[in-house]
């Protein structure tokens, strides 16, 4: 069983469904690379960035 928990201040306002598929997304990052909370963010933002536009 994997229980996970997050900050939403770290993820940032989103609707729920978009929070969720960011903390997925995140989890599967950090187990992956093995990246800590700053790789992880830049990713995260990185991310938001390429699916915008």
């Amino acid at each position: 069983m994997l229980t996970l928990c997050a900050d939403r201040r770290f993820l940032g306002p989103r609707e729920p469904s978009g929070f969720l598929l960011d903390l997925e997304w995140l989890a599967v990052e950090a187990l992956h690379t093995d990246a800590g909370p700053p790789r992880l963010a830049e990713a995260l933002t990185e991310r938001r960035r390429a699916s915008q536009g």
